[in-house]
């Protein structure tokens, strides 16, 4: 199977679990609107499954392998791994202080700037290159998500107090950089760091980290402990799809990228919205039509075809404005040309390229007069400068 498939496939995969994910949470409530379970214990046993998945994912297929990754493991990677999965326990710790500030609404709209944040570490951190129309998708991409919830947020706008409305922002700008930050470090250890270790053996070093500290989490937040109170059958589901998106992450981290997974996690939304308004009939307003919309350009303006040929032009997110703006003001098309110079450079590259053409039309003229026949004319050259010596003698 190529990467390409290999990476359309883990991001429907993660789209699918997300949407499921949301679905059972939504029946697992109780008549309260609270959910019956610890949710440490429930994460705690998301961790351990990834765990478990991935050691026998690596006994199966990479233990025997020319490379199996354990000559690449040392107490200095093993404790790298360790910084995703504490980040992600602080995460969880300002979700509920921020929910505790703000509405609902106005928690997922401000929760959408982790898309900003994720594009500008993915191009600062990593180095990526985007074009501009790339840049501008990822724009869309947030406004899609704000649009989305414009109308509950509309609604709720008159019961938000002003400090409330500050402290709530401000810890869900901070929480947008660690879940960039998290990201962005977890693609780094996946692909750069011992790049030929095997996927899983990465995994079980992260999940391994993941299950401790979220043990720790539980045993600080439960009384009742390793008792499993209101772990459900369906309880069990949703830790099992949990698990399932988890490493539907990981591979999304080796075959693709955070933006990749940004777009995934967008649609699921939408999916999650349309089935809730058949399942629990969730209103479908006008801002969520117009967030869809503008959501499916975004998709296109990022993963269209148009995106390699602009790259192929030199039209990435450094280059784009001087060539844009060299083909309006000089009236030519530049192509291929590097034009992060001054004026003064482009103007003498255009000297350059009008001596070209016109060396290169003189060379098809002589050419038509030398299949022509016309020798004399080729000569009349040489002569006069024959004659030239000659009198100078």
């Amino acid at each position: 199977m190529s990467n390409r498939m290999k990476r359309i496939g883990a991001s429907v995969a993660l789209t699918g679990f997300v949407v499921a994910q949301t679905v059972m949470i939504r029946f697992s409530r109780g008549d309260d609107g609270k959910l019956p379970y610890n949710p440490a214990a429930a994460t705690f046993l998301n961790e351990l499954i990834k765990l478990i998945v991935s050691l026998a994912l690596w006994w199966a297929y990479d233990k025997d392998s020319e490379y199996n990754g354990l000559d690449g493991v040392n107490v200095f990677t093993f404790c790298m791994f360790s910084v995703p999965g504490l980040i992600y326990a602080l995460q969880n710790t300002l979700i509920f202080y921020a929910l505790v500030f703000l509405e609902a609404p106005t928690f997922q709209v401000f929760a959408s700037l982790k898309i900003v944040t994720t594009a500008l570490l993915f191009r600062v951190a990593l180095r990526r290159i985007l074009t501009v129309v790339q840049w501008v998708a990822l724009a869309q991409l947030f406004l899609s998500m704000v649009i989305t919830k414009m109308g509950a947020l509309l609604k709720d706008s008159h019961v938000q107090q002003r400090e409330s409305l500050f402290y709530g922002a401000s810890i869900l700008l901070f929480n947008s950089w660690l879940s960039a930050t998290s990201g962005i470090f977890n693609e780094w250890l996946v692909k750069h760091q011992d790049s030929k270790a095997p996927l899983m053996i990465k995994s079980i070093q992260l999940y391994t980290w993941g299950t401790l500290i979220n043990l720790v989490t539980w045993i600080a937040t439960d009384a009742n402990v390793l008792q499993f109170q209101g772990i459900t059958p369906l309880v069990w589901c949703i830790i099992v799809n949990n698990a399932a998106v988890g490493l539907s992450v990981a591979f999304i981290m080796k075959y693709a990228d955070n933006i990749v997974k940004c777009f995934s996690t967008a649609a699921a939304v939408f999916i999650s919205a349309l089935l809730s308004s058949f399942l629990f009939d969730f209103p479908l307003d006008l801002p969520f039509m117009v967030g869809l919309f503008v959501y499916s350009t975004a998709f296109f303006l990022y993963f269209g075809n148009h995106n390699p040929v602009l790259r192929k032009e030199g039209l990435d997110d450094a280059q784009a404005l001087p060539c844009v703006l060299a083909s309006k003001l000089l009236g030519c098309a530049l192509e291929g040309e590097d034009l992060n110079g001054s004026s003064e450079d482009v103007n003498e590259k255009l000297k350059a390229k009008r001596s070209d053409e016109t060396s290169g039309t003189a060379a098809l003229e002589l050419g038509k007069m030398a299949e022509n026949g016309d020798r004399s004319s080729l000569l009349q050259p040489r002569a006069a400068k024959n004659d030239a010596k000659a009198k100078a003698k």
